[in-house]
């Protein structure tokens, strides 16, 4: 009926399993396991086809190596022994509960067992280390307005108004702070739940300290500059250089153990051990009320 509906092109391919497909896989055959047809405008039949090859693959693996554990039972005579089915289910048990990299395989009844140490795989960047760049990123981009309200052409209408630029532009930077420090809780919870790793109080808080340093740095920083072309260039280089001082991508223990002040020169060292950066928020906070404070030139 399959290859009927096949010839009509009513089906893109058909499989065929055949109904001893267990039994062979038993006795260790691994040919003519599935028969598969297809016709000239079958189009997913290839991506199939690959897909169902790798689930006979798997089974035929895990047979072999049930073979392999019984053979192991005889040569090293266990008393307590298992036949194939129970060896092919605590397999695909192990599969799904375990990293089976990671997983140590050791003999019962063993006199002298192998010791086997491992040392734990560390990502080559963490998921906050890696929210961090593109956070830091994201935020001297939006800060972008600062240079753009400098220019010449904008200032003059200060001059008309009983409100300042410099209280104009706090309030913007309170305003943008907020709004991203939101966001970025909600993108977290997200991400938290998408990746089944939850958030301790402690990396929340550090989260937003790291949020407002990181606005504080992107604000001051935009205020040197008055072309956006050059502050978009120099934002990119600076945040790559704090990445790198961070010991986000290339790991620095070798240059803190021999000098120790060098975990302190970005804000996302902090972040990543779940600290408050003090040092930079409080270096921030004194740059910032003295720009504030100092007095502006203005011509009528």
């Amino acid at each position: 009926e399959a290859i009927n509906e096949l010839e009509k092109h009513k089906l893109d391919s058909v499989f065929v399993i055949d109904d001893h497909y267990e039994e062979m896989m038993m006795d260790g055959k691994r040919n003519q396991l599935v028969d598969a047809y297809s016709s000239n405008r079958s189009y997913a039949y290839f991506a199939v086809k690959e897909l169902i090859t790798s689930f006979v693959q798997e089974d035929v693996s895990r047979s072999k190596a049930a073979y392999e554990v019984l053979d192991l039972f005889k040569e090293y005579g266990m008393d307590e022994q298992w036949n194939w089915e129970e060896i092919v289910q605590a397999s695909i048990e192990k599969q799904e509960s375990q990293q089976l990299l990671q997983t140590n395989f050791t003999y019962q009844n063993q006199n002298q067992g192998l010791e086997i140490k491992e040392d734990p795989v560390l990502p080559i960047i963490s998921t906050w280390g890696l929210w961090a760049i593109f956070s830091m990123f994201s935020t001297f981009f939006l800060f972008d307005w600062v240079v753009k309200e400098k220019r010449p052409e904008l200032q003059i209408r200060w001059l008309f108004t009983t409100n300042h630029f410099k209280k104009f532009a706090s309030f913007s930077f309170i305003f943008f702070t907020v709004i991203m420090i939101i966001m970025d809780g909600l993108s977290l919870m997200i991400l938290s739940e998408l990746l089944q790793q939850p958030i301790p109080s402690a990396l929340w808080i550090s989260l937003l300290f790291y949020k407002v340093v990181v606005s504080l740095l992107a604000f001051l920083w935009a205020i040197l500059f008055k072309k956006p072309l050059l502050y978009y260039v120099s934002s990119i280089g600076f945040t790559l250089i704090l990445t790198l001082l961070g010991g986000v991508i290339i790991p620095i223990e070798g240059l803190t153990k021999q000098w120790s002040w060098v975990e302190n020169l970005s804000p996302m060292t902090g972040l990543l051990r779940e600290e408050i950066p003090y040092g930079w928020l409080l270096i921030l906070l004194g740059l910032f009320t003295i720009w504030y404070l100092k007095g502006d030139k203005s011509h009528a």
